[in-house]
């Protein structure tokens, strides 16, 4: 009986703590009557939350001064804080976001991706989350969560990267080596679930609800990543990152940077596309890294008229929408937004990825997928981090504080 009375009272936390985050600053009659809780339950977690110091109560004056005071209930911002860590083949960006949602501090620190020493570079993420506390004379214990986002294969339920373009199969761990240093909860997520995590909030606030419940986000880059992001009933958003670019497309298809032949990614990433423009074997090693710039002369090459150019990049279209094919027919068809720095290009890429796409079954009784484009994927990877470590933070952490 009391386990049950504990759990109902966390959930009931996280239920006050979620409508806040959703709605920004409500009255106790909001929470009533969008958490279904009862007045008096309101009042209880309400004043509970504001003596633990996780929120905090405002008067607000009615409209032009008049009308009786609104009191209203918001995030305490000072009650804890989010690092997020972006982790891409040439950068590291290190941002730290308080409880309301305020971004308080953010830098980026360049790397060598020809630099694969596992230990030095996980050393390295520990000392620049120490300056991003030191920067902001914050104590590392107000971190509550250290939230990496990197492309690459992340172990389920841990924060472990078991491959990486850069590392290959050399696994980091990045909860073994931040463990000693920092008491916050360690997370490793496929930067692809937070593209999709922010498209889809982005789509939930122009309108009521999806046109579908789901939408697919693709980043074009030296990888291929691939989100997917669902409206629940409740109205929350999960998200799943599947290893899109290492489907096969053709089985005796070119190498790719993961070992195996005839990925997506073999076809359509930076370097499949340079490999199949100059001619180059298949079977030769990928680079680990080719510049956007150098992507972005074939480009040039192709609009000028280049046949092998304009080849190369057909190819990518073909392996992209022709693994989108496949998406829709063990899903649905969904909205689909692409970023990622390949945007440059997708004129290029978009004729052939949408004839294979619009193959499919589904597609041809239905209508074809809406295709939009969302420049700044970085902004989207941080906003979905950002939403989703706080969410994690309302419905885990601060939702189970118990008060002295």
């Amino acid at each position: 009986m009391k386990a049950s009375t504990e759990s109902l009272r966390q959930h009931n936390r996280s239920l006050v703590l979620s409508t806040l985050r959703r709605l920004g600053p409500v009255s106790h009659t909001e929470i009533h009557q969008w958490s279904g809780l009862s007045s008096a339950t309101v009042s209880a977690i309400t004043g509970e939350l504001e003596a633990e110091g996780i929120l905090l109560r405002e008067v607000v004056s009615g409209r032009g001064g008049r009308g009786r005071p609104r009191v209203l209930f918001r995030q305490n911002p000072a009650s804890a804080h989010v690092a997020a860590v972006r982790l891409t083949s040439d950068l590291i960006q290190y941002s730290l976001v308080d409880y309301g949602g305020t971004l308080k501090d953010r830098f980026e620190e360049h790397r060598n991706p020809a630099d694969d020493d596992s230990r030095q570079f996980l050393e390295k993420i520990d000392r620049g989350l120490q300056r991003l506390c030191e920067r902001e004379r914050l104590a590392r214990e107000r971190v509550e969560t250290i939230s990496i986002t990197s492309k690459g294969v992340v172990a389920p339920g841990s924060a472990k990267l078991l491959w990486s373009a850069v590392f290959g199969d050399t696994q980091l761990d990045f909860e073994a080596a931040l463990r000693p240093n920092w008491k916050s909860r360690i997370t490793l997520t496929n930067e692809a679930r937070f593209t999709a995590q922010a498209a889809a909030a982005a789509r939930q606030r122009e309108s009521a609800t999806f046109i579908t419940r789901k939408v697919a986000t693709l980043s074009l880059g030296h990888s291929i990543g691939l989100g997917i992001a669902a409206e629940e009933p409740d109205g929350q958003i999960t998200s799943v990152a599947p290893p899109f670019g290492h489907m096969v497309h053709r089985p005796d298809g070119p190498v790719c940077r993961c070992g195996l032949t005839g990925c997506i990614e073999a076809y359509a990433g930076f370097y499949g596309i340079l490999r199949t423009a100059f001619e180059v074997p298949g079977d030769t090693i990928p680079a680990k890294f080719v510049p956007l710039a150098e992507v972005e002369r074939i480009a040039d090459d192709a609009r000028r008229g280049s046949r092998m150019a304009q080849y190369a990049f057909r190819l990518a279209g073909e392996a992209i929408g022709v693994g989108l094919a496949r998406l829709h027919s063990l899903f649905e068809p969904m909205p689909l937004v692409i970023t990622g720095p390949g945007l440059s290009f997708f004129d290029l890429i978009e004729p052939a990825l949408r004839h294979h796409m619009e193959a499919s079954l589904q597609v041809r009784f239905g209508a074809a997928p809406e295709i939009t484009v969302m420049g700044e994927e970085a902004n989207l990877v941080f906003e979905g981090n950002k939403q989703s470590s706080l969410a994690d933070l309302d419905a885990s952490i601060l939702s189970q504080r118990v008060t002295a």
